[in-house]
């Protein structure tokens, strides 16, 4: 949820950069809330990684036919 508020986030933000640059500076803190998401992200995959067997499993097994 929060990835998705925080591209959205960035979306609006680069509108308002093109239409309007002093609103987008001046919403420029509420565009930080993207930092939960990606910073979240960022921190599960630093402290659990990815489980490469089972991501590759689940890849084969929705390419696989039939």
């Amino acid at each position: 949820m929060f990835l998705a508020l925080a591209g959205t986030g960035h979306l609006v933000r680069a509108f308002l950069n093109i239409v309007d640059p002093p609103l987008a500076d001046q919403l420029s803190l509420f565009f930080l809330t993207g930092i939960l998401g990606e910073g979240g992200l960022t921190v599960w995959l630093l402290a659990f990684g990815l489980n490469a067997p089972k991501w590759e499993s689940r890849a084969l097994a929705t390419t696989a036919p039939g």
